[in-house]
């Protein structure tokens, strides 16, 4: 019996798309209205950014009232909106949380800027790296303050060494000569060294290199070798640093 032939395929209609109706008049209104609402966020988060700024430049306790006025921005912010005539009818949690993230992170700009050099300066010098050299006669020896992981601790160790010094003597006619690493985001006034005590003589140390500054000490190695270093800058931020273990030297 002979085979069916296979029905005629019907033929199929040619697709066609059709664009929806594109209102560029409307689409225009809409890019302007962003475009005029993010402007306006800038300014006013960089308004409400020097406002903070210049607070906390009278005083660095008033520096946390950045937050507050920050909040208050953004909280503020629907309000200045309909002051000056932005309609946000049409605003989806997208547009306010942009404008939210715009005005926060303008405002922290601002507000960083101007807490820092050459505005102002509220950060304190740092003092690090300290490193004794003894000089016995052309014998060097080098002692660094460095923490000790497994001992949990600071502690003076040998140079290229991991393990607490051992008592190193020293006789009149050798040098010692203390350095440290001293250095500030501003520019410094002062880097004295006290030994003994905190309430010993501060003498000044003379800058090496690379922010490094020293002082040498020869003759009598009879006193308590504890050290306490002072840094000030240019806008009277204070750094007292004090290795917690004395030096291990002795006569």
């Amino acid at each position: 019996m002979a085979k069916k032939r296979k029905k005629d395929k019907e033929p199929q209609e040619d697709y066609q798309f059709i664009p929806p109706d594109f209102d560029e008049k409307e689409f225009l209104r809409k890019e302007m209205r962003d475009i005029r609402t993010a402007f306006l966020t800038i300014v006013f988060a960089v308004i409400f950014g020097a406002v903070a700024g210049i607070i906390a430049l009278a005083s660095p306790d008033f520096a946390l009232v950045g937050l507050i006025i920050v909040i208050a921005g953004m909280v503020a912010l629907p309000t200045i909106y309909r002051f000056i005539k932005v309609d946000t009818s049409a605003f989806q949690k997208k547009h306010w949380a942009g404008n939210f993230g715009t005005f926060f992170f303008t405002f922290l700009a601002i507000w960083v800027m101007l807490m820092n050099p050459p505005f102002s300066d509220h950060a304190k010098p740092t003092v690090e790296e300290v490193i004794v050299w003894i000089d016995s006669g052309g014998v060097i020896i080098g002692l660094e303050y460095m923490y000790i992981e497994n001992l949990q601790g600071n502690f003076w160790v040998v140079t290229n060494t991991t393990a607490p010094a051992d008592t190193i003597h020293v006789g009149s006619g050798d040098t010692v000569n203390i350095t440290a690493k001293i250095a500030d985001n501003g520019k410094l006034v002062t880097e004295e060294l006290a030994i003994g005590s905190s309430s010993a003589t501060y003498s000044a140390m003379t800058e090496e290199d690379n922010n490094r500054f020293g002082f040498k000490v020869a003759g009598d190695f009879t006193t308590s070798w504890y050290l306490f270093f002072r840094a000030v800058d240019e806008a009277g931020n204070e750094r007292l640093f004090r290795p917690t273990a004395a030096l291990p030297l002795a006569p």
